[in-house]
This record gives C-alpha cells, sequence and structure tokens, in this order.
C-alpha cells in the first residue's frame, strides 16, 4: 500500500496503513514526528508526547533537537494500538 500525505488521510481516515522501510535498514533513526502521526494515525504533539513518556523511542538531532524514530519502533507500536470504534 502507498505511504498517505496528511491530506489522503484526513479525507479517508479508515484508509488501512503499511509502514514502509524507506532506509536500507528499519534500525536506522530516520521518520520524522509528521510520518510517524499520518502512519498511526494520532496528532503531531500525540507522537511528541509518546516519546517524551517514551512510549516511543526517539533520538534528537543535535542543533534543533528534532525526533527521529526507528520505522521498527513505530511498527511495534501500530501493532499495539486497537483501532477506534466510529460511535
Amino acid at each position: 500500500m502507498e505511504l498517505l500525505t496528511r491530506q489522503q488521510k484526513m479525507r479517508n481516515p479508515t484508509h488501512p496503513t503499511t509502514i514502509h522501510f524507506v532506509s536500507s535498514s528499519p534500525n536506522e533513526w530516520t521518520m520524522r514526528v509528521a510520518e510517524v502521526s499520518i502512519l498511526l494515525g494520532v496528532s503531531d504533539r500525540t507522537v511528541q508526547r509518546w516519546a517524551d513518556a517514551d512510549v516511543l523511542p526517539c533520538r534528537r538531532l543535535p542543533r534543533r533537537g528534532d525526533r527521529r524514530f526507528r520505522p521498527q519502533d513505530v511498527a511495534d507500536l501500530a501493532r499495539t494500538m486497537t483501532p477506534a470504534v466510529p460511535a
């Protein structure tokens, strides 16, 4: 399946999402907050809170402090999440 943009995700929030490993190794710290939030269907701020609470491991880049995530960690968290049931 293709990686959805934020706009596509907002138009069709029930579209299934698959995590694609874009790096040569799923253990590289390559994913940004926005990419993770789109894949998991949560806000950027939620991803940042999870990183701060050690729910989702991240590395901080030296100068600006941007967060980077490993695809494998994101996939592991996605497996543990239960899908929201519409009311």
